[in-house]
């Protein structure tokens, strides 16, 4: 299996997650999503790996994108 992450340097409070996202790490909040090679015990085709690869990857930059904007306040 493989995985397809984003990860944040500071804590965030997210209005949502992206869709089939889970938040893995409170610590470091890292937003992760598993794509499996096999399904049934059987090898899955590369294009079905590689389509549902692209689609998350999609989702990910998209949501990413559209993020409020944080504006960091100096101490």
């Amino acid at each position: 299996m493989t995985s397809i992450y984003i990860s944040f340097k500071e804590k965030y409070s997210f209005p949502n997650l992206p869709d089939g996202f889970k938040l893995e790490n409170d610590m470091c909040y890292t937003l992760r999503k598993i794509v499996k090679f096999y399904q049934n015990e059987e090898r899955r085709n590369e294009k079905d790996i590689q389509d549902e690869l692209d689609k998350y990857r999609e989702i990910l930059n998209n949501w990413a994108n559209n993020l409020p904007r944080y504006e960091r306040k100096d101490d």
